[in-house]
């Protein structure tokens, strides 16, 4: 039977939970933690368990929702748990937060340069349209 394809889809990995949470599991503790509630997680969710009996009928969503919603599940349970995870998240989030910073700071620099650009231009523009209208009007 072809299940290879509809298996590697609907279960989850330890790869699948890394992405999720968005740093590496280090500790072998947490790894086997993960493995073992991923495993149970395959078993238990209609929708990982039979991936071909719920996949059919409904076009793939119910496995795809159900890997989401165990994905989901598991990385909080993770978070809370494991200290070694929430502080890599947590340095990950500094991280990017300073990032954000700087990057806004740049932003912010080249618009109040555009912006310097743009009242040069048009105060010539006035400037050149003052004395349009004083050399138009200087005979009258």
């Amino acid at each position: 039977m072809f299940t290879g394809g509809f298996d590697k889809v609907a279960k989850i990995d330890l790869n699948d939970l890394e992405e999720e949470l968005g740093v590496v599991i280090q500790g072998a503790k947490d790894r086997v933690r993960a493995q073992a509630e991923m495993d149970r997680m395959n078993r238990t969710h209609l929708g990982l368990a039979h991936p071909i009996l719920t996949g059919i009928p409904t076009l793939g969503l119910w496995p795809a929702i159900s890997q989401a919603n165990a994905l989901r599940e598991l990385a909080g349970k993770m978070r809370r748990e494991s200290p070694a995870i929430a502080k890599g998240i947590a340095q990950l989030d500094r991280e990017n937060h300073q990032r954000e910073v700087a990057l806004m700071a740049r932003h912010i620099a080249e618009r109040e340069a555009d912006a310097r650009e743009n009242m040069m231009a048009l105060g010539s523009m006035t400037a050149l349209s003052g004395l349009d209208t004083y050399l138009r009007h200087r005979g009258r």
